[in-house]
């Protein structure tokens, strides 16, 4: 009985610490994420947008809340990540937009003034596991820079 005991609190105190970890990352991620971003590149099912139209682009990032402007069009919505996943996973729920309701998985890679999403279409239930677009997945790519304040 002493080696079943030991067994499980082994495992409940592993199973912890992991979501504790896992916790840590995402609060690192998430604070990372905070601010402003400007569009540096994008792409939609394996074709380029054009360099014009990036800087119509933008993101605001406060919290686990997102607002992406292009143009005139707004949409806002909430995010979840998962850090531990590799690559790093990213959930949207759309609060806002043409969108409104609908849910977007995706991927991301993050560095201190750079971000990369690689995202399905809206409710599409397949995750890209690459930063790749092709006119068969039809996934998005949108890489950001930091607005300096």
């Amino acid at each position: 009985m002493k080696y079943i005991t030991a067994i499980l609190f082994l495992f409940l105190t592993q199973a912890t610490s992991f979501s504790q970890d896992k916790e840590e990352a995402v609060r690192k991620d998430l604070s990372k994420l905070q601010g402003s971003w400007k569009l540096i590149s994008g792409e939609l099912a394996g074709q380029a947008l054009p360099a014009g139209t990036l800087s119509s682009f933008s993101l605001q990032i406060r919290d686990n809340q997102y607002e992406f402007r292009n143009g005139q069009e707004t949409e806002k919505a909430s995010m979840v990540l998962d850090p531990s996943k590799n690559p790093a996973h990213i959930d949207f729920t759309v609060t806002d937009g043409s969108y409104k309701g609908q849910k977007q998985i995706g991927i991301y890679q993050l560095s201190d003034n750079k971000v990369k999403f690689c995202l399905a279409q809206p409710d599409d239930k397949k995750r890209p596991d690459t930063f790749k677009t092709t006119a068969e997945n039809q996934y998005m790519i949108f890489e950001f820079e930091r607005v300096k304040p």
